[in-house]
């Protein structure tokens, strides 16, 4: 699966999507701020099927009527394991803290609905920690990371909207990660 979405690959995409986003409008002015929070759920590679938590939120700050220059955090677990193994409790947790910067390019729609792509970089830090009898241990590796994704806001007011979104996270030499979220956004003129 990592050949389908490697470097290039993302870098490509990213370029495609960006330039046909390009084309259109939106109605966002110079200045236009919206705040967002959101959650959801996220898939790694190598993790197998299951599925784990994700919480974030962000920024963006219009630049012109269809970009935006955008921030965003998010807190992804990875694992998370309680158990009692022979009569010993075995505890582990690992997660992983995503913080990027890049620009949202906004589609025009004549729908209240406003579908969006995102592309940037930043840093993410990944922590393993797990302990049993009382011996605990924690490793922890801070990353320069890029991620693309898009997504969709749609209006349920002049001001508020519900926010659909999907990123892909991919740290050199750490595993990608896949966050699809879902939230409220608050705009400000």
């Amino acid at each position: 699966m990592r050949f389908l979405i490697g470097r290039q690959n993302m870098r490509v995409a990213t370029l495609v999507l960006f330039i046909a986003a390009s084309a259109v409008a939106e109605e966002w002015k110079l200045g236009t701020t919206q705040l967002q929070g959101s959650a959801g759920i996220n898939i790694a590679e190598d993790r197998g099927t299951g599925v784990e938590p994700s919480f974030g939120g962000g920024v963006a700050v219009g630049m012109g009527p269809w970009l935006a220059m955008a921030g965003s955090y998010g807190y992804n677990r990875f694992v998370s394991i309680d158990q009692i193994l022979y009569g010993v409790r075995v505890a582990g947790l690992g997660v992983m803290h995503e913080a990027l910067v890049g620009l949202r390019t906004n589609i025009s729609n004549p729908s209240p609905a406003t579908p969006h792509f995102f592309t940037g970089a930043g840093m993410v830090h990944a922590v393993a920690s797990g302990g049993a009898q009382g011996v605990k241990v924690s490793i922890s590796e801070t990353k320069v990371a890029y991620g693309v994704g898009g997504g969709v806001d749609i209006g349920i007011g002049k001001r508020v909207a519900v926010l659909s979104d999907i990123r892909l996270i991919s740290p050199p030499d750490l595993n990608w990660c896949a966050r699809f979220s879902t939230g409220l956004a608050i705009r400000f003129n």
